[in-house]
């Protein structure tokens, strides 16, 4: 299960424009708000750089999505 921090933080960033943009300038400045381990915060990071801020009209997310959906 997620930590609420981390919860709290995907919440941030896909309800907050501010805190969106702030995020895609310098992640770590955001990251630095919340309570996260180290393990969190690479893996915030990890899936930023692998698919963006990825959201439901997002190519990104259809290209990682896609191929998941063979395995189920």
């Amino acid at each position: 299960m997620a930590s609420k921090s981390v919860q709290e933080l995907v919440k941030k960033l896909f309800s907050e424009e501010e805190t969106r943009a702030q995020f895609e300038k310098d992640p770590e400045s955001i990251l630095a708000r919340f309570s996260l381990s180290d393990k969190d915060k690479r893996s915030m990071l990890a899936t930023y750089k692998r698919i963006g801020l990825a959201n439901k009209g997002s190519t990104s997310m259809e290209a990682t999505i896609e191929p998941l959906i063979f395995w189920l």
